[in-house]
């Protein structure tokens, strides 16, 4: 919740960079609290790192991404570049699993997904931050270049979906102790499902207040994800545990850093798309100056400002506004594909409060 307060702050009053060497001394105490608190696991026929496995899954997921981001940028199905850099991501990924299976000690043990619960677990976290990620990202990016706030306005703007979310996590285990979790989980998710398809209706006439209370419905539905952590570690053997904790962990960051990528490309094609570069090249703009701003709103203001082409900024902060109106949609259907798959997945039966093994 202090976060884009405190990131706010930060770039108000010192570059960007500080917005990123805050954190060193934060996991500074982090690590020295660490030492005296966690308690010390040893788990036996751990076997060495492997390297290859590591190298493998590194180069497959950058090439995806690049040939994902290259497809958007290009605005072409037929990029031989970028089509060759998502097949050799898949190849890598796949090569990534068949080793993890073939070994005695793999990096992560992809056997876990044979178990529904945990697959279930797993893709509610990944589903999860796939539909948030990117909307999350463009709305700190709305509030400043559309909506006119200053970096710290931003933050304090950003609140709605940061304490609701804080006050549902922190409500959602008691709730799946009065109430079938299952059912919890489910719900929570059709919340925020409901919540990114509201702003349909503000396609055009996008303004603060729907993205207020939309954001803090989001928050309130993803507070539940508590309960999908339960689904994994409970479904978990304990000398497996750290393999399903790595899973669950890299299900976060893989669905943020998907999302970033591929909604993020909706939301660059859908604003591109409804710029119309003829228009303003008939206005008197420059063409080169219409490919930059076509690149991203941030840049069609930076030209606007130098040039005083306002049809620039009034074509540009509907069409950037319309992006995020789209991309919350697409996160709204694949959240309520997430909230499906929560149903069929994970047991109805689902007990949070103790693990079966």
């Amino acid at each position: 919740a202090l976060g884009p307060i405190i990131g706010g702050f930060l770039l108000e009053h010192l570059s960007w960079h500080a917005a990123f060497l805050v954190n060193i001394p934060l996991m500074a105490l982090v690590l020295l609290v660490g030492v005296f608190v966690l308690p010390e696991i040893h788990v036996v026929g751990n076997g060495p790192w492997d390297i290859p496995a590591a190298l493998i899954s590194l180069v497959g997921m950058a090439s995806l991404m690049w040939g994902i981001k290259r497809l958007a940028a290009e605005m072409s199905p037929s990029d031989i570049a970028a089509l060759i850099a998502i097949m050799v991501g898949i190849l890598c990924i796949v090569l990534f699993v068949i080793r993890a299976l073939r070994t005695n000690t793999p990096l992560i043990d992809v056997t876990l997904f044979k178990n529904r619960m945990f697959t279930g677990g797993v893709l509610v976290a990944l589903g999860s931050m796939f539909a948030m990620a990117a909307l999350l990202f463009l709305l700190a990016q709305w509030l400043q270049l559309v909506d006119g706030s200053t970096p710290l306005e931003s933050g304090v703007k950003l609140l709605p979906l940061a304490i609701a979310s804080l006050i549902a996590g922190a409500s959602a285990p008691a709730l799946a102790m009065r109430f079938p979790a299952h059912k919890v989980l489910v719900i929570g998710l059709l919340i925020a499902a409901f919540a990114m398809l509201m702003l349909l209706p503000f396609r055009g006439n996008l303004t603060y207040i729907p993205v207020a209370i939309s954001s803090a419905l989001v928050g309130v539905g993803t507070g539940v994800l508590a309960i999908g952590s339960a689904a994994i570690m409970n479904s978990t053997p304990p000398t497996k545990a750290s393999s399903a904790a790595a899973i669950e962990e890299i299900a976060y960051d893989l669905g943020n850093v998907l999302g970033v990528a591929i909604m993020g490309s909706v939301a660059s094609v859908v604003y591109r798309l409804g710029l119309n570069a003829q228009a303003l090249v008939e206005s008197g703009l420059d063409q080169s100056l219409v490919d930059q701003a076509m690149q991203s709103y941030a840049a069609a203001v930076t030209i606007a400002q130098e040039t005083g082409a306002t049809e620039l900024i009034v074509a540009g902060s509907r069409s950037f506004s319309d992006s995020i109106v789209i991309t919350s949609v697409v996160g709204g259907i694949v959240m309520l594909l997430v909230a499906y798959l929560a149903y069929r997945l994970i047991p109805k039966d689902l007990d949070i409060t103790e693990s079966e093994h």
